[in-house]
């Protein structure tokens, strides 16, 4: 269970990274670069915005791992695990700070979420059950083939943007068929490719649609 789940995760997790990553400095722009918010702060946010789509990969996947340790009453482990990464996160944030200010510290966050990660999912098999780690890695290889098309897809926001009007309208449309476009064909391809995590993460979001709709009818 925890093993599908965690593709599952990765399925999510990847293209909304993906997303976060190549269209940080729209995003902020939409939202943020207007009256004393200049474009040099959209770049300093967008980058920061851009290190924590990073984050969000590990991060995603401890709150998948974790919960498996507990239900095997295993709770010392993952807390041991969040206590080393938070040390490795203080030693080394104030270094990669002097050197590289707020990004130092944001990535700081990011080695500390990765080794949580990493640390729970290699000791998975001493402390719950066998886990088949060349599967994961095979299907997370299968997700960047939609992902890498999906980021190329990121490239067509600043034709977009120059056939939109130069307003908030105009941004947001941009950005929006940008990310449709971007939905598009990670699904489109995932479904060509006949991936279980695409047709069990459509399902999932159909039924919760569907449920919403009975329940207001």
């Amino acid at each position: 269970t925890t093993h599908f789940y965690l593709r599952l995760n990765l399925f999510v997790a990847i293209p909304s990274a993906l997303g976060l990553y190549f269209l940080a400095h729209p995003i902020v722009e939409l939202l943020f670069q207007r009256g004393q918010f200049t474009a040099e702060d959209t770049l300093a946010t967008a980058s920061v915005v851009q290190i924590y789509s990073l984050i969000l990969i590990p991060t995603s996947c401890v709150r998948v791992l974790a919960p498996a340790y507990y239900a095997v009453k295993n709770t010392w482990f993952p807390a041991l695990v969040s206590g080393v990464s938070l040390v490795v996160h203080v030693i080394i944030a104030p270094e990669l700070m002097k050197n590289y200010g707020l990004n130092g510290l944001n990535f700081s966050a990011f080695v500390s979420s990765g080794l949580n990660f990493i640390l729970l999912l290699g000791c998975f098999s001493k402390f719950i059950t066998p886990f088949n780690w060349g599967h994961l890695a095979l299907q997370t290889l299968k997700f960047l083939v939609p992902g890498i098309l999906m980021a190329g897809s990121f490239l067509s926001y600043p034709y977009l943007r120059q056939s939109m009007p130069e307003n908030f309208l105009g941004h947001l449309l941009a950005l929006s068929f940008s990310l449709a476009l971007a939905g598009i064909i990670y699904l489109g391809t995932s479904s060509l490719m006949r991936l279980e995590e695409n047709t069990a993460t459509v399902e999932r979001v159909y039924k919760k649609l569907f449920r919403k709709r009975r329940a207001k009818s």
